[in-house]
């Protein structure tokens, strides 16, 4: 099921106007990113479901936005409350769980609830500002204290290397 979930994630991806780079499908505005990685689990045959939303600005190429893991707001779906919490669950201990049918419905809902996050700038941003919590942050991880999001909702942005240095 993991090249057949591949696929039908790349297929709905892409039909709904998302690039893809590797395992990483993401859809920027001028604002932000939102990506959604598929990992397969070291330990089983399970496929985790990362997800992320980064200030499009600070991406060093736009067409090789950095593994998800570097994104300050980042989780995994099956934190999402929505309809298909229990399927990214699921789907995390053993893609032989899902089924074709329930991929093409789990990741289309996926997909536009991505795109709703980072269409909502403004609210974002004013969580951030506020330190208030957002539906969207408060679903994939616990309130942002990253600098990167912060300079991001005080309009003081700087380059990806400021945040991770090379080492």
């Amino acid at each position: 099921m993991t090249k057949e979930l591949a696929h039908i994630v790349s297929q709905l991806a892409r039909a709904d106007g998302y690039a893809r780079r590797y395992g990483l499908f993401y859809f920027s505005n001028d604002d932000l990113t939102g990506g959604i990685h598929l990992q397969s689990s070291q330990w089983c045959d399970g496929v985790y479901t990362n997800i992320g939303i980064l200030p499009t600005k600070v991406i060093p190429l736009p067409t090789k936005p950095p593994a998800i893991e570097y994104w300050p707001l980042s989780g995994r779906a099956d934190r999402l409350n929505g309809p298909f919490k229990d399927l990214f669950s699921k789907l995390a201990e053993s893609a032989a769980l899902i089924s074709a049918h329930d991929a093409q419905q789990m990741f289309p809902w996926l997909l536009q609830w991505m795109r709703d996050a980072i269409q909502d700038t403004e609210g974002l941003r004013k969580a951030i500002l506020h330190r208030r919590n957002h539906s969207y942050i408060s679903q994939i991880c616990d309130l942002p204290t990253e600098w990167m999001m912060a300079d991001w909702a005080n309009d003081k942005l700087r380059s990806w290397e400021y945040y991770y240095p090379i080492q």
